[in-house]
């Protein structure tokens, strides 16, 4: 997804109407409800906590004082730090889209390295991190800042004019075909067979998994036509959780199939050595066409 400066303005302040409150279950009813948080800003698919505002405010209040520098106005600094959290939060979305992620072993040597500089051991600093309340703080803070550092190296700059062309080279090179490619979610089911199994036993197996095909041809759902199989029929049904993945990601039974899908639609049965393989494409999301089409329209 490319961004332009319209982007701020899918974002939507939200005041005290949305609240997170909660209860605790051993109270009677009429106990008083705990304020926990709010909302008070809403970036695109993310949100804004109070909690995060006054966490940024309070760290930069603590560094001035540290430091002797004098700060702005107190509504200047709410601003300036809302719009900051608003940008890492946009960065950070960008950076999940295109799969841009840190394991623990990398949030481990980095961590590593600042202990080093403080002059100490890695456990001694995990353990001056745990003892202060933010050891688990740390350990995102450097992951999102990791992230939006390694997005902002491999996205040009937003203010800089990007024309047709550029976005065109940009889709039909080796790194915008992968980092641009969809992603799919598809839902999935397995008929299974066995080296034992006579090749009329198989047959019937492939008769059964093309009905289950016809039933979520014919509207029903592909969910429901799975748990109804995997209850009433002697045959073993079995499914894999694959989530949100490209296409490469996918099995290679299934990644030729999937690109050529339609949301909605189902295919197979699709022969394999341990069974017949049914798909549903239950969502698609990303995309070159996406992309381009939303690029038309900021433009």
């Amino acid at each position: 997804m490319i961004y332009r400066e319209e982007t701020k303005r899918k974002i939507f302040s939200i005041g005290l109407s949305l609240i997170l409150w909660t209860t605790f279950s051993c109270m009677p009813a009429s106990a008083q409800r705990v304020l926990l948080d709010r909302i008070i800003a809403l970036v695109d698919e993310g949100v804004i906590l109070q909690s995060e505002l006054d966490t940024r405010i309070n760290d930069l209040q603590q560094a001035a004082a540290r430091d002797n520098r004098p700060l702005p106005a107190e509504d200047e600094i709410r601003d300036d730090v809302l719009e900051a959290l608003i940008m890492e939060n946009i960065q950070l979305q960008m950076a999940e889209q295109v799969s841009i992620r840190y394991d623990d072993d990398t949030i481990n040597r980095v961590l590593a390295n600042m202990a080093e500089n403080s002059n100490m051991s890695f456990d001694e600093y995990v353990t001056a991190l745990e003892n202060s309340g933010v050891y688990l703080q740390t350990r995102e803070q450097v992951r999102q800042q990791m992230m939006i550092q390694e997005l902002q190296r491999g996205m040009v700059n937003r203010r800089i004019t990007i024309t047709e062309q550029e976005i065109d080279n940009f889709l039909n090179s080796e790194m915008g075909r992968e980092v641009m490619s969809p992603d799919f979610f598809i839902d999935h089911m397995v008929v299974t067979i066995s080296g034992t199994d006579s090749n009329e036993i198989k047959q019937e197996k492939l008769r059964f998994a093309a009905n289950l095909v016809a039933k979520v041809e014919d509207g029903s759902n592909f969910l429901e036509v799975r748990a109804e199989a995997g209850e009433s029929s002697s045959y073993q049904i079995q499914s894999t959780d694959f989530g949100w993945r490209k296409a490469e990601q996918l099995p290679n039974l299934f990644s030729s199939i999937v690109v050529e899908m339609d949301e909605g639609e189902v295919a197979g049965p699709i022969e394999a050595g341990n069974g017949y393989h049914v798909i549903f494409l239950a969502g698609k999301r990303g995309g070159t066409e996406q992309i381009v089409k939303q690029t038309n329209i900021r433009h």
